[in-house]
């Protein structure tokens, strides 16, 4: 017969009311002990060998039925129903089970990944009331991060491409002197990189020895057409901002990055600039940059 714990001489640190209890591990536990303990969170096929550390957090919704387990190492398992995502934060993978399937992103095709999409952002709003109990860097903006796809809720879309999306952090204004985009992929919603774009007045001039469009794609996603893309999209978008804002684009790029010099090519791009970085720009002072070349994007 399977032994339940007091779980009072299982926790030191805890925070509980009506709707939810907070719990830290002082020592090592089966997880069949512990939902043995809640038998309302399901799960239990999937634990048969699972051992709670030392020192992981407890974070249980009453209401909900629902639990988050964080562990020292800040990798998180989240179980609602027969529902359970666990993400590894120092991999920044994540396990999918839904109660029939299990999607591993690293094994997962787009396809895969676009089909899941919705039903994992819509199972972590299921875990809405116990965010609050959460440190920062494990909330749903950091989880989501962390997993490498979109938080629906804290993204502000500003241009849709053919393979990507442009847009916003919640805590960032559409500021065009210094606009930051995050680059998404528009079929699986995975972060994929960022784009730069810094504009000045109408009768000032946006000419600069480091451009004023900028962009970086994560590793393992170059050369698959994000940046073109995302480019071209970006392109499209400073059209339509208002005529008080000088629209020239200028790309600059290193002598012997024939890639990021294509990209320009490839979105009209024509050379204005090749030679030596004036030793007083901070391209050359602190990036230690001693030749560029500039395409400049379009003349509006």
């Amino acid at each position: 017969m399977t032994k339940t714990y007091n779980m009072v001489s299982l926790y030191n640190d805890v925070i509980e009311n009506d709707k939810m209890l907070s719990i830290k591990l002082k020592r090592d536990v089966p997880m069949l002990d512990i939902l043995l303990n809640y038998p309302f969170i399901a799960g239990e096929n999937r634990f048969e060998d699972l051992i709670i550390e030392e020192g992981t957090s407890l974070f249980i919704d009453k209401i909900e039925k629902n639990m988050i387990i964080k562990r020292k190492d800040r990798s998180m398992v989240l179980i609602d129903g027969k529902s359970i995502l666990e993400v590894d934060f120092s991999s920044n993978g994540y396990t999918y089970f839904d109660g029939e399937n299990e999607y591993n992103s690293c094994d997962m095709t787009p396809y895969d990944k676009h089909e899941v999409f919705d039903s994992i952002t819509e199972f972590l709003d299921n875990f809405e009331n116990l965010y609050q109990y959460l440190p920062i860097d494990s909330n749903k903006i950091f989880i989501c991060l962390n997993m490498g796809i979109i938080n629906k809720d804290s993204i502000s879309t500003v241009a849709c491409g053919k393979k990507v999306i442009l847009y916003l952090n919640s805590f960032r204004n559409l500021n065009y002197s210094k606009l930051k985009l995050n680059i998404a992929d528009s079929y699986t919603y995975e972060l994929i990189g960022s784009i730069d774009v810094s504009l000045r007045k109408s009768d000032e001039s946006n000419f600069s020895y480091q451009g004023n469009v900028s962009y970086k794609i994560d590793e393992g996603f170059e050369s698959k057409g994000y940046a073109t893309d995302a480019l071209k999209t970006l392109v499209e978008y400073v059209d339509t901002i208002d005529d008080e804002y000088n629209k020239e684009l200028y790309v600059a790029a290193l002598v012997e990055d024939i890639a990021y010099q294509k990209v320009a090519e490839k979105n009209g791009g024509v050379l204005v600039f090749e030679g030596d970085v004036p030793h007083r720009e901070s391209l050359a002072v602190i990036n230690k940059v001693k030749q560029i070349k500039i395409y400049k994007l379009r003349d509006k």
